[in-house]
């Protein structure tokens, strides 16, 4: 189809065509983001029923959030009947592309895939009951960073609902033919989830095998396949595939409703079992109920492990030795084994053999038991009987000092302890031995002294205490080190030395294994460069030798740190260098598409835009060359355009502006690039029909550009600068092209700068031709170097009357093409033409023609004279710069140049009616800042005349001298050079703008009539010179003023005080303002304010909070950006027909919502991350405002607003 026209959105390219709309990827202007358009066909609006049910389900759409879900924004119709979807753009490819690429997809990207939409579908049935009723693979779109997004979610049935109406003469939900459950084809309308079920096991069937379900078949004949037919299992088409997928998708394509999944959960833990090979929940359809069959060779899967799992109940196999290699019990579990629950068949799980115990190792068992019980009561009797004869020293008891005193007031709860552990087998030979040492009393050697058994029974609590402990490494080494020391010189000193060497190996053996593990957890972060994520580990590590492990520790954080600042430098450096790398990429393209334009060809300037949209260093300047890229084709197309816009005035008499003047003609064809007119001529007898073509080049070009549009808009400049250069007209190429837009502006500016020099150069050289030729001497192309022609002047002599005419000639070519590379380099050349060599009349001397008498000037006679003259003396100036304007009796009162190259102003010293001169880079009218200063600085030439006003803003002057004693009331001196103001003195003045000089003081104004005073951005602090004057306007934005007393009591109707140190306002008490503006200063109070007849207030960049002292004003302008205001209730009922609350705390619209604004700016951009519910009442407002035209100066709400 066409590009539709939507108001709001710029349409940037078409996107592959949907089964139920035309879809085309556009920016929608008001958030600036770019977004989808799907177009839906006229058909949608054949029945209100319809389109009423698909609003509804679009606006509960809008309300879907999740991040497997493509957003719904809008909802709209456009005033040409079409209805059309605002969505999400997601810059990736759909599943279906993937089909196409790979032919067949893995499972595990088919089922990572498919338990994302499960979610989605889930959340959607979960929260709304939404039935998708359209899964399929072009519906499931793989973004950039690998989410994978459901789209239509919620939009499908509606839509659907429609487009079958209309193909099939249906109200039912058909969907595509290749994914619909059975249910669908026989035209059900109550749909629950399992039909979305039910395709997205036909998706997963078409992931797999790349082959879609009853492919090649009639639409409408598939559709009855859904219902009674069925298609090749899984297994017969991918032999290797897992039966547990294969039975996932029969159970999913099963005929009927009842024997699917019965909800989302079901499914979702099913995909999650089949990634693992296990097969789904409950029992499989029965065989044939499917549309997926069941091969043979996996129903008899089926049945082999149905057998399996009824040989008996699952036992957990005894404990007992390892199998011999090759028995049954190495074999490995079978992987579709699952729990079963109550109410269903047992599940497919194959049991294994049971373990016995052989009956020799049972009789062992028993033998063992035997000899052990009277070998425990042995060790408890030697134990008790140890602790009876231990009990009779107490002295030595209490020598033990701090080994362990609640073992040893224990004693016997100790001797329990220390039978148990001596049953104990030790795990160390070294630890054996010593717990040998520490219990054995051997029958050869006499009783135990008191030191000897006091260090056994020390050591043997050590001993107990360190298996209780066995991570308190260093208090065990401090427990045996003092046993050593009091046992010095027996046996359990050295027993005790020995223990301390084992301990610390365990502690040596347990920190490695300690910092192992800790470098383990933090080896993928190093393996990723996460340096310090990986730091940070290690510096919370909070193990057991925290104290022994810091420096080593510390050295690895300190290393680890400096190579993640490594790496930020060297990222930050990538970065900037990919920036600049950007930045000089995207300038040299719109370098060259400016130089396209300036030489006329947009065609290729286009080529280059396009070329440059596949360049990857460029992707964040996609949108932009997309932009670029409409604006040049519709540059391109001017010609058609304007041919079209002479088709659409067949038959009709226009008047049309030609190169030769207007003239009134009618137009009857248009063929090729002509256009066939007729002119009809009144005569007495009648009328006479005069036939005539005309061709495009025969239009003016204000005809031109008046057909190809009146704008402002940046495309619109940049086909008028188009066919301005065609036209030969520099100047109005040059100020069309001066608001192209900010990305080809500059860049066209200086290209078409650069080929006006090339002009210019070229034109030098011809002019230089001309005058050697002129001078006699012979020119051979290519021209040679100054040095070959200097040589040939000299070889020449003049009469008088040719040398002054060459000296002449010369002159001129000095002025006009003096500071041109060319005549500089031909410089010697032209000073030696200036003073040719002349044949005196008396003699054969010589004499320069530099002598010779200059010819005398006249005046100009009139208008055309000094316009003239001024064109001679500005080489850079054109008739368009300059205006001279004439009152009733014809006398020229009001000249006017505006141009960036005057210089010369002499001429208009001959005009003695002069009462206005505007000598300035831009109008006085116009409030843009000047794009420079003009090389003007000499005034001389106005002395002596009886201006009123003067303007020479943005000029080199600095000498007012000249306009002394003028009766000037109006002076504009913003931009110049001038510090010194005392030749003001005694003037007339009503307006003067001192606008950006560098004057401090304003005394010479003192006495002034002035009425309007513009002293903004200089250095003026004190305003005491202005006392008694009556001034109703002042300018002082960004001063040097702080007190502003001296004001009270003028008539001011308009003050700007914007940047200034101002705090107190109560000067202004009981003035009579219309206009003030308090941006950016450090006011706080306005209660003042309620009593003034304020219809313009500007309080951005302030600490206001509180509107409230402004309720009740007549205002029509208001600007409270960047401050605290959150409440806008105070400006109920008030006449605002401006409005900016951008960058404040505003998150109600509501109490304006019947204001007749015109124009508002606010926070209203997805870029700024609104929040979902602020960009709806947002809205809802907006469309709502019944004058509303601009939001944010670039959205026209004209075309939204619907009624309530």
């Amino acid at each position: 189809m066409d590009t539709p026209t939507i108001p709001g959105y710029d349409i940037l390219a078409p996107l592959p065509q949907g089964g139920m709309s035309a879809v085309f990827k556009a920016r929608q202007i008001s958030l600036d983001r770019v977004v989808v358009l799907k177009i839906l066909p006229p058909a949608m609006a054949a029945d209100g029923v319809d389109i009423a049910k698909l609003l509804a389900e679009a606006k509960i759409t809008a309300q879907l959030k999740h991040p497997n879900m493509v957003q719904v924004y809008d909802f709209g119709k456009s005033p040409d009947g079409i209805y059309y979807f605002v969505m999400e753009f997601v810059s990736g490819y759909s599943v279906a592309d993937w089909i196409r690429r790979k032919t067949s997809l893995s499972v595990n990207d088919t089922l990572l895939c498919a338990h994302c939409v499960a979610e989605a579908l889930r959340y959607a049935w979960d929260t709304f009951g939404i039935v998708h009723c359209d899964i399929k693979p072009d519906n499931v779109i793989i973004d950039g960073d690998g989410t994978v997004k459901v789209a239509d979610l919620g939009l499908a049935r509606s839509v659907r609902s429609v487009m079958d109406k209309a193909k099939f003469g249906t109200g039912i939900v058909v969907g595509t033919p290749y994914y619909i459950s059975p249910e669908q084809s026989q035209g059900r309308l109550k749909l629950d989830c399992r039909t979305d079920i039910y395709s997205l096991g036909a998706m997963l069937y078409h992931c797999l095998t790349g082959k879609l379900p009853f492919e090649g078949l009639p639409l409408l004949e598939i559709m009855d396949c859904q219902i009674t037919d069925q298609i090749p299992d899984l297994m017969d088409l991918q032999p290797h595939a897992s039966i547990a997928v294969a039975c996932l998708i029969e159970k999913m394509m099963a005929k009927n409703p009842a024997h699917r999944q019965k909800d989302w959960p079901e499914v979702i833990r099913d995909m999650i079992r089949a990634r693992s090979e296990i097969l789904p929940e409950g029992p499989l359809p029965p065989a044939g109920t499917s549309t997926m069959k069941r091969c043979l060779a996996r129903e008899q899967r089926l049945k082999e492990l149905d057998a399996a799992a009824h040989i008996g109940p699952v036992q957990k196999p005894a404990e007992s030795a390892p199998a011999a290699p090759g028995s049954v019990d190495q074999a490995p579990p079978e992987r579709y084994a699952q729990a079963s629950r109550p109410g269903e068949p047992l599940p497919y799980i194959v049991a294994r053999p049971r373990r016995w115990i052989k009956p020799e190792w049972l009789a062992a068992v028993i033998m063992l038991l035997v000899l052990a019980v009277p070998c425990l009561l042995l060790v408890n009797m030697f134990v008790k009987t140890k602790r009876v004869a231990q009990a009779s020293h107490p002295s030595e008891r209490a020598a033990g000092g701090d080994v362990s005193g609640e073992a040893l007031a224990k004693t016997e709860a100790l001797a329990k302890t220390e039978a148990l552990a001596s049953a104990k087998p030790s795990a160390e030979p070294g630890l054996a031995k010593t717990e040998a040492l520490a219990s054995a009393k051997p029958s050869a050697e006499p009783e135990l002294s008191k030191t000897e058994a006091l260090a056994q029974h020390r050591l043997e609590v050590a001993l107990q205490w360190c298996q209780a402990n066995p991570g308190q490494y260093n208090e065990a080494i401090r427990q045996f080190a003092k046993i050593a020391a009091q046992s010095k010189g027996t046996r359990y000193a050295q027993a005790a030395e020995d223990e301390i060497a084992r301990i610390r190996e365990r502690k040596r053996a347990a920190l490695a294994a300690d910092m192992k593990a800790l470098h383990a957890n933090v080896q993928p972060l190093l393996d990723r460069q996460k340096w310090r994520e990986a730091a940070k580990l290690f510096e919370q590590y909070e193990g057991p030798f925290k104290t022994e492990t810091e420096a080593e520790r510390k050295a690895k954080v300190q290393e680890w740190l400096d190579r993640d600042r490594a790496r930020q430098a060297e990222m930050r450096q990538a970065a900037e260098a990919q920036k600049q790398e950007q930045s000089r990429q995207w300038q040299g393209i719109l370098n060259d598409v400016a130089a396209c334009l300036v030489e006329g060809n947009p065609s290729a300037a286009l080529a280059i835009v396009q070329q440059a949209t596949n360049n990857t260093v460029l992707s964040t300047n996609r949108s932009d060359l997309l932009t670029l890229a409409s604006m040049l084709a519709e540059a391109g197309r001017a010609d058609q355009r304007l041919l079209n816009s002479f088709r659409s005035q067949k038959d009709q008499e226009v008047v049309i502006a030609l190169t030769k003047g207007p003239e009134h003609l009618v137009v009857r064809d248009v063929q090729d690039d002509t256009i066939l007119v007729e002119k009809i001529i009144i005569v007495n007898a009648g009328q006479i029909v005069q036939s005539k073509a005309i061709r495009l080049q025969d239009l003016s070009l204000e005809e031109k550009k008046a057909r190809l549009g009146t704008n402002t808009m940046p495309d619109t400049a940049l086909v008028h600068g188009l066919v301005a250069l065609r036209d030969g007209n520099w100047a109005a190429a040059e100020t069309s092209w001066s608001q192209a837009g900010p990305f080809l502006s500059v860049p066209l500016m200086a290209k078409l700068q650069e080929r006006k020099n090339r002009q210019r150069e070229e034109k030098a050289r011809n002019d230089f031709i001309l005058l050697l030729r002129a001078a006699q001497v012979e020119v051979v192309e290519p021209l040679p170097g100054c040095e070959v022609c200097l040589m040939a002047i000299y070889q020449k002599k003049y009469p008088p009357q040719t040398a002054k005419a060459l000296a002449k000639n010369v002159a001129g070519y000095q002025e006009q093409y003096g500071q041109t590379e060319f005549a500089q380099a031909y410089a010697p050349a032209l000073a030696a033409l200036q003073q040719a060599p002349v044949i005196a009349s008396d003699s054969n001397k010589t004499a320069s023609a530099e002598n010779a008498p200059a010819l005398a000037k006249t005046g100009p006679p009139n208008g055309a004279a000094v316009l003239q003259e001024l064109l001679d003396r500005n080489p850079g100036l054109t008739e368009f710069n300059v205006s001279l304007v004439t009152d009733g009796a014809g006398k020229i009162v009001r000249a006017e140049l505006i141009a960036l190259d005057l210089k010369d102003i002499s001429p208009l010293a001959g005009l003695p009616d002069l009462r206005a001169v505007v000598c300035a880079v831009t109008r006085p009218d116009d409030w843009r800042e000047a794009p420079g200063k003009t090389p003007l600085s000499d005034l001389s030439p106005l002395k002596g005349l009886h201006l009123q006003e003067v303007y020479i803003s943005y000029t080199q002057v600095k000498d007012l001298s000249p306009l002394a004693g003028m009766p000037l009331t109006k002076l504009d001196l913003t931009g110049t050079r001038v510090t010194d103001l005392s030749v003001l003195k005694g003037m007339p003045l009503r307006e003067l703008t001192l606008s950006r000089l560098t004057i401090r003081d304003v005394k010479p104004l003192a006495g002034l009539p002035l009425e309007s005073l513009n002293i903004s951005h200089t250095e003026v602090s004190d305003l005491a010179p202005l006392t008694g004057m009556k001034l109703k306007r002042l300018i002082a934005t960004a001063s040097r003023i702080r007190d502003i007393t001296v004001l009270a009591g003028m008539p001011l109707t308009e003050l700007n005080i914007s940047d200034t140190e101002v705090t107190n306002l109560s000067p202004l008490t009981g003035m009579k303002l219309e206009h003030l503006n308090l941006s950016q200063t450090r006011v706080r109070d306005l209660t003042l304010l309620a009593a003034m007849p304020l219809r313009g207030l500007n309080l951005s960049k302030t600490n206001i909070r509180d509107l409230s002292p402004v309720r009740g004003l007549a205002l029509e302008m208001l600007n409270v950006r960047a401050t605290r205001v959150k409440d806008l209730d105070p400006l109920r009922d008030m006449p605002l027909k401006w409005l900016n609350i951008s960058e404040s705390a505003v998150r109600d619209l509501a109490p304006i919502q019947n204001l007749p604004i015109e124009e508002i700016w606010l926070d209203y951009n997805t870029y700024q991350q609104m929040p979902a519910d602020t960009y709806r009442a947002f809205t809802t407002v907006l469309i709502r405002m019944p004058r509303l035209q601009k939001v944010n100066g670039k959205y026209d709400f004209r075309e939204r607003r619907r009624r309530k």
